[in-house]
């Protein structure tokens, strides 16, 4: 299961949509790693179940707007291509 202690409070919750902005401007009061965040992100938009086509798209469409947001943090990019 994710650890979603010291996280942005976006991972302590399933929510099946992408993020607002505001959730992801908290992020840069974290160092995460890609596969915090790529784990983070699946909690968030998948829970527990099985991810599908859709929710896979979901997910890295929510984290390239972290990087359309944050373009020089690069474990956001590594996160990424986890997706992919």
């Amino acid at each position: 299961m994710f650890d979603q202690e010291n996280k942005p409070s976006i991972f302590s919750q399933t929510i099946y949509r992408l993020p607002k902005p505001v959730e992801l401007a908290e992020f840069k009061n974290f160092n995460l790693s890609a596969d915090e965040i790529y784990n983070g992100f699946c909690y968030t938009m998948v829970g527990r179940g099985m991810p599908n086509l859709d929710n896979k798209r979901m997910i890295k469409d929510g984290i390239q707007m972290l990087i359309d947001m944050y373009p020089k943090n690069q474990e956001y990019r590594k996160a990424l291509d986890k997706v992919k």
